[in-house]
């Protein structure tokens, strides 16, 4: 079994506290934050009458993320992209003979 020599460490209270204080002054001389602006509560209505003479109308507001959306229709809120928003308008809007 060797003996292992205790060694003393270079930190001491006062550089480790010398060390934070120049940590928080580089962050505080960092650029702010811009605060994101606010989103809107309602980005558009659509509505249109089928072939089957029903009128449809879908509330769309923004989603949780930043390129979604939410659809309300029908009681029902539908979390989703453009993609897949127009996918649903072609098969509501289309129709075959």
């Amino acid at each position: 079994m060797s003996i292992r020599r205790r060694t003393y460490g270079s930190w001491t209270p006062e550089s480790s506290a010398k060390a934070h204080a120049a940590k928080a002054r580089k962050r505080m001389e960092g650029a702010p934050r811009q605060p994101d602006p606010p989103k809107p509560l309602l980005r558009r209505v659509l509505q249109w009458t089928g072939v089957d003479g029903a009128v449809h109308r879908w509330v769309i507001r923004p989603g949780k993320r930043r390129n979604g959306i939410a659809v309300c229709a029908k009681g029902k809120t539908v979390q989703c992209g453009y993609d897949r928003l127009l996918r649903s308008i072609r098969k509501h809007i289309l129709t075959s003979p």
